[in-house]
């Protein structure tokens, strides 16, 4: 049995809700997918947590899905070698069958909710909702603006980058690395109401771990060189996204040998190998452009500093609607959907 993994399928973006739904929980390679709808508080994510450790239970890999707003949530759920997947079609990841009952299934939750209670609190049903989408969008903005500096910085710092002799000891790297796999996209970080999240999946998983240091944005540019080499030579992977600037890769997974290349933007990350950014930065070059470069990452962290602090606002409003919709859930409604799922898909 491999083991089990946690991505994100989606990220707060500098373009918006970046949704990879389509890719991870893709309709044509698996078998059944089931598309939970249901209020907020109706029990979404623990009927998926449900479901998964019943996989595990049962000897299956399982994925994790955790919602990019809020990591300790689930968003999906996915048993590989059931080829079955089972994800929160609700906003901002709303979802209808494509392919209805060939290769998807709705599973609703809404019949649980008592009709008469939630139209009680009608107004402020409203006004939370209102108000949390109001405070997402002005994350967003940060975000797109945060984007912008980032993609500033990075094309500055080019200009003092060794791109030749980068793109030699890429090569070198991935040398060894065996063809085939599949090419895949995800994310592993994701801006939340607590910053900037990262899971350590294929750290744990990885037999060898390389860290690639960060100047300026120069970490990304190895990371495409590192990628273009790697498809050169046919070895595949699953390239992980940059939540801020998703065209960004901030990660590699190549699963065939279990080897990791990752941004350590701290330097202080564990790993078994350290690749300096440095190295092929001219430092004559670098001086010219130094103080722009600084100005444009303190406005890059302070404009993500802002979007956290709005989707922390928002999540208040998104807690107390849970609060709403969970105190007028029939969570024995939940139970049932959950009971029948699990005996369709493992017995």
């Amino acid at each position: 049995m491999a083991e089990n993994e946690r991505y994100f399928a989606a990220a707060n973006s500098g373009d918006g809700f970046f949704s990879l739904f389509s890719e991870v929980f893709d309709r044509k390679k698996l078998d059944k997918i089931y598309i939970l709808r249901g209020g907020p508080g109706t029990g979404k994510s623990t009927l998926m947590k449900k479901i998964g450790r019943r996989g595990e239970d049962e000897g299956f890999t399982v994925h994790y899905i955790p919602c990019s707003s809020d990591v300790s949530s689930l968003d999906g759920v996915i048993i590989p070698e059931k080829a079955v997947a089972v994800f929160d079609g609700t906003a901002p990841h709303s979802a209808e069958p494509k392919y209805p009952y060939a290769a998807e299934v709705t599973a609703e939750l809404y019949g649980g909710l008592g009709e008469g209670v939630l139209r009680g609190k009608r107004a402020e049903i409203i006004a939370l909702t209102d108000h949390a989408a109001l405070e997402s969008a002005a994350a967003y903005e940060y975000l797109f603006a945060a984007a912008k500096m980032k993609r500033e910085a990075l094309y500055c710092a080019r200009r003092c980058f060794d791109g030749a002799k980068a793109a030699r000891t890429a090569k070198r790297e991935v040398s060894a690395l065996s063809a085939g796999g599949e090419e895949k996209r995800r994310f592993i970080s994701s801006v939340d109401c607590d910053g900037m999240k990262t899971l350590d999946t294929y750290k744990k998983l990885a037999k060898t771990k390389t860290a690639v240091t960060d100047k300026f944005g120069l970490g990304y540019e190895f990371m495409r060189l590192l990628l273009a080499s790697a498809r050169e030579k046919g070895a595949l992977c699953t390239r992980f996204s940059d939540p801020i600037a998703p065209e960004l890769t901030e990660a590699l997974w190549f699963e065939n040998d279990k080897v990791y290349f990752f941004i350590d933007r701290t330097e202080n990350e564990e790993c078994d190998k350290k690749l300096n950014i440095m190295r092929f930065v001219s430092r004559e070059k670098l001086r010219e452009s130094r103080q722009k470069l600084r100005f444009a990452a303190r406005c890059e962290e302070a404009l993500t500093c802002g979007a956290v602090k709005c989707f922390g606002v928002a999540r208040k409003d998104h807690d107390a609607l849970e609060s709403i919709y969970s105190d007028a859930m029939d969570f024995r409604f939940a139970d049932i959907t959950v009971e029948r799922i699990i005996a369709e898909i493992f017995d």
